[in-house]
């Protein structure tokens, strides 16, 4: 990751914690009678993970296992890595075009970019995760229903067809401009790309990971994500997830799980 000037970042507040163990519904309802205004500290998802930054720097945010040897020493990003990493993919989605009404897909395994393209598509538009069980044309349908813009997806078709579904799309999505190609770990010559399809990890690397280009002020009204339903009952539905509620959902988990930096 580059280091670029730093920019003015949202005033850190400390981040989330729990007051006491939940043990019964009496504690539920303490917890209950804390006014939203004055729990929920922050106004988007974006400011969560500068709190957090601010609050554990080099900790370790994420630990994805490269295989299921235990032997094998598994990948470690701090929360500053993280935050850069959501800066500068946020930044390249700007640079794409993408602002605060647009939808950025994600169609990816898990795998530690994803956290990049999630956290990073809230904060430079509106993501929305697919599942690629889903048939070509439920996928279509879902991405026009939201207009989206750009398409992050796993470059490769040994995780459920995700690259040929991918390529596919493009000419079912009019709105798509562009794709962004997530290369496999430890992959080897990476393949050439059609126009119009980017390489994920070279694309964020020339951005600015300190701050966001596009000095947005994130509302806690503001959509952040369009998940889709089971469609169980038909075909799959957007539906669409505020800032605030997202955030409320963290707030509730830690206080519900009595969670902290160590867990």
């Amino acid at each position: 990751m580059i280091t670029h000037p730093r920019a003015s970042l949202p005033a850190a507040a400390a981040p989330f914690a729990a007051q006491a163990p939940v043990r019964s519904m009496a504690d539920v309802r303490r917890i209950e009678t804390v006014p939203l205004e004055q729990a929920l500290t922050v106004r988007s998802t974006y400011e969560i993970f500068v709190n957090s930054a601010h609050a554990f720097g080099d900790r370790p945010a994420l630990t994805f296992l490269r295989t299921a040897n235990p032997a094998d020493a598994p990948i470690r990003w701090s929360y500053q890595q993280l935050l850069a990493g959501i800066h500068q993919t946020a930044n390249a989605l700007h640079a794409l075009g993408v602002g605060p009404q647009d939808a950025v897909a994600v169609m990816l395994p898990g795998c530690l970019e994803y956290h990049l393209a999630l956290w990073g598509g809230e904060a430079a538009g509106i993501v929305q995760p697919l599942n690629p069980l889903l048939t070509d044309d439920k996928l279509a349908s879902l991405l026009n229903a939201a207009g989206a813009k750009v398409l992050i997806a796993w470059g490769d078709d040994a995780e459920s067809g995700i690259w040929s579904k991918a390529l596919h799309l493009r000419t079912l999505v009019p709105t798509l401009t562009h794709v962004l190609r997530v290369a496999p770990l430890d992959e080897g010559k990476a393949p050439a790309l059609p126009e119009g399809v980017l390489d994920f990890a070279a694309t964020i690397a020339a951005q600015p990971d300190t701050h966001l280009v596009s000095g947005r002020d994130i509302g806690p009204e503001d959509i952040a994500a369009y998940f889709h339903t089971g469609g169980t009952t038909g075909a799959p539905k957007l539906a669409r997830h505020s800032h605030r509620a997202q955030v409320f959902t963290a707030w509730a988990c830690v206080q519900m799980q009595a969670m902290g930096p160590q867990d």
